[in-house]
C-alpha cells in the first residue's frame, strides 16, 4: 500500500468516526460535515501543539504509523487541487486574542500547508465586531453560500475565549446527467410520518449494488466535475438510518465503493440541500481530545508562545447545493431486463468524495426541514 492511499484511507476513518459522534441521537435532523476540512484545521493546530496535548490530537486524528512531515505535503497537495475547482469553496481561520506573541513559523507553515490565516481579537472590543468581520470573510471566500458561520452571542464571546478555530465549506455541483423533476410525493420521516416533497426522476446505467451486511443500498452519482461523485446509502427499512449511522464507523466505504457494478437503475429520489452549523469541541472531546481544550494543560506554544492560550471551540459549517441540470439522458431504455430501484423515500445517507477521499458527509432526514 502506498503512502498516499494509506493517508486516504485514516482521513476515512476519521470521517466516519467523526460524522458517527456528530449524528448520534440526531437521526431525525439533517446533518452534513466536511470532515476532510476539520482535518485540516485540525492538523494544522497538531503542528502548533507540544507534549500530551499533541499526543491526543495526534491518536484522535488516527494518524497512528504516519509521518507528521508526509502528512502536511499530502494536505498541502490536497488543499491546492480543492482551492482549483469550482465545486468547493472553503474558509479556514484561527482566531487569536491579543496580546498574543505568535511563533515566527506558524503563521507561513498554516498558510502553506494548510491553508489557513489567522486573525486576532481583542477582549475589549465588542464580540459582535469579530463575529461581523468574520463572517463577512467567510461569505466571500464562500462566494456567499455561507453567511452566517458564526452565530451572534452563541457561538464566541470575546471577553473569554482564547482561540476558536474556524471552518466553514460549501460544495456545489451539477449532476453529470439531468434529473426529470416529478410531481410531489410521499417521504416518510418515520414509520408513523410522511411529508409530500418535490422529487426527481432519473433512469440510465449507474454503479449500483445491494449490500446485505449493512441492509442497504448503495448508489453512486456522478458529477459533470468527473473527479467528484456522490454515494447514496438508502436503509432497507424507513427507520434504518438510526442503525446505520452506528455502524458507519465498521464499514470501508472504498471498498464498498469498489464493489458497486454498473446497471440499469430508476431512480427516484427527493430533491434537496443541507445548510448545517455545530460547535465540534464535544465531538473531540469524545475523540479522546482534552487537553487542547483546558487552560490549565493546553500546550500550543507552537502557535503562541504564551502558556495561557488554549483552543475554547471550533466553528464548523457546511452547505451542500446540488443544481438539477446536467446533460440530457435519452427516454427510451433498450433492456428488456426489470431495472434495479432506488427509491429514497425515507431517511439516507450520503457522502461527497473526490477519488478516494470522503470530503463531505451527511445524512438527510427531512427534505423539507
Amino acid at each position: 500500500m502506498t503512502e498516499k492511499l494509506q493517508f486516504l484511507m485514516k482521513l476515512n476513518e476519521f470521517a466516519t468516526q467523526l460524522y458517527r459522534i456528530c449524528a448520534s441521537g440526531k437521526a431525525d435532523e439533517n446533518i452534513v460535515i466536511a470532515p476532510f476540512f476539520l482535518q485540516n484545521l485540525l492538523t494544522a493546530t497538531l503542528y502548533g501543539s507540544r507534549g500530551k496535548t499533541s499526543e491526543e490530537l495526534f491518536t484522535a486524528l488516527m494518524y497512528s504509523g504516519q509521518n507528521l512531515t508526509g502528512i502536511a505535503v499530502n494536505f498541502r497537495d490536497l488543499n491546492s487541487s480543492y482551492r482549483d475547482t469550482v465545486s468547493i469553496a472553503v474558509a479556514n481561520k484561527l482566531l487569536i486574542r491579543e496580546p498574543a506573541q505568535m511563533d515566527e513559523q506558524f503563521p507561513s507553515d498554516a498558510r502553506r500547508n494548510f491553508d489557513i490565516s489567522i486573525q486576532s481579537f481583542s477582549n475589549r472590543e465588542k464580540s459582535c465586531a469579530t463575529v461581523e468581520s468574520v463572517n463577512k470573510w467567510v461569505a466571500e471566500k464562500t462566494h456567499q453560500n455561507v453567511k452566517e458561520c458564526i452565530r451572534r452571542g452563541l457561538d464566541f464571546d470575546a471577553s473569554s475565549d482564547s482561540i476558536v478555530l474556524v471552518n466553514a465549506a460549501h460544495f456545489g455541483a451539477v449532476w453529470e446527467h439531468k434529473f426529470a423533476k416529478q410531481d410531489q410525493c410521499t417521504f416518510w420521516i418515520d414509520d408513523n410520518h410522511s411529508k409530500n416533497v418535490d422529487f426527481m426522476f432519473l433512469r440510465t446505467n449507474l454503479r449500483f449494488s445491494h449490500c446485505t451486511e449493512i441492509s442497504a443500498q448503495i448508489l453512486e452519482l456522478d458529477f459533470a466535475d468527473d473527479d467528484f461523485a456522490m454515494v447514496f446509502v438508502l436503509p432497507e427499512q424507513r427507520t434504518g438510518i438510526i442503525r446505520l449511522i452506528e455502524q458507519l464507523p465498521n464499514i470501508n466505504l472504498m471498498y464498498a465503493v469498489a464493489q458497486l457494478r454498473r446497471q440499469d437503475v430508476k431512480v427516484r429520489m427527493p430533491r434537496f440541500k443541507i445548510d448545517h452549523g455545530s460547535r465540534m469541541r464535544e465531538a473531540l472531546l469524545q475523540l479522546g481530545v482534552r487537553d487542547l481544550f483546558s487552560e490549565e494543560t493546553a500546550d500550543v506554544s507552537g502557535i503562541v508562545t504564551d502558556e495561557s492560550f488554549y483552543v475554547s471551540e471550533i466553528i464548523h459549517r457546511v452547505s451542500v447545493a446540488i443544481a438539477d441540470d446536467g446533460e440530457e439522458i435519452p427516454s427510451n431504455n433498450t433492456s428488456s431486463n426489470a431495472p434495479q430501484e432506488f427509491i429514497a423515500d425515507h431517511p439516507f445517507l450520503f457522502f461527497i468524495k473526490h477519488k478516494c477521499n470522503v470530503v463531505f458527509i451527511g445524512h438527510v432526514a427531512n427534505p423539507i426541514s
